[in-house]
């Protein structure tokens, strides 16, 4: 007879594009982890210049909300 092994993860899954993480460090890793990204782009387009610039001013005044509760 045949067998069925299950393997459960014990990792959690990345965090979904777009959600920005409640920990200061980590923030500041994703903002440097986007512009390392974009950074290696040089023929990004207007649009993909313009989704850079959104999603980086959203994640620095996440940032900037989470420092000034400390």
């Amino acid at each position: 007879g045949g067998g069925l092994v299950l393997a459960w993860r014990k990792t959690r899954p990345p965090a979904p594009v777009g959600v920005a993480s409640a920990d200061p460090d980590a923030l500041a890793v994703q903002i440097a982890a986007l512009d390392a990204a974009f950074a290696a782009r040089p023929d990004a387009t207007a649009a993909e210049r313009a989704g850079y610039q959104q999603r980086r001013a959203e994640l620095k005044a996440h940032l900037e909300e989470l420092l000034s509760h400390r």
